[in-house]
């Protein structure tokens, strides 16, 4: 969390220097459309080893295993250094839009989603977000169909 706001500027860097049309993250909602426009058209999968489908099944019963080696694809490491790039920004953007809204950390209930990550917290009810398993969630629907507006 120390190093999101350089990681939001060289991602407008890197976003900069291979795209014809500038992108501009200025923290407005409306970025976040040209961002995924940009980001979708670069979204990579790989197979997984059979090393790593051995270890996401192992200790887990059998209707859990069969769904698990259903899906043998994983996001590359670029992607997902990318995705929790744009997790950030994507928070940022809530946040500077919504002055209610703070980063922050929840330690219990260890099942939790986003338990020991950064969360955004401050919404109606005391929910919670976490922007990394938004920008996952957009990945994965992405993989499926394409929609510019998907993260806006």
């Amino acid at each position: 969390m120390a190093e999101k706001d350089k990681r939001i500027i060289q991602l407008e860097q890197y976003i900069n220097k291979s795209n014809t049309k500038k992108v501009v993250l200025d923290k407005s909602p409306e970025s976040l459309i040209p961002l995924w426009e940009w980001f979708e058209k670069r979204i990579e999968f790989e197979e997984r080893s059979e090393e790593e489908m051995a270890d996401l099944i192992n200790g887990k019963p059998e209707w859990m295993q069969e769904i698990i080696l259903q899906n043998t694809k994983k996001m590359t490491l670029l992607t997902m250094a990318l995705t929790d790039d744009i997790a950030s920004y994507f928070g940022e953007t809530i946040i500077k839009n919504n002055p209610t809204i703070r980063w922050g950390y929840l330690l219990r209930p260890l099942k939790l989603d986003g338990v020991k990550q950064p969360i955004l917290l401050g919404f109606i009810n005391d929910v919670s977000m976490n922007p990394r398993g938004i920008l996952h969630v957009c990945v994965l629907r992405c993989s499926r169909h394409r929609n510019k507006n998907e993260l806006y």
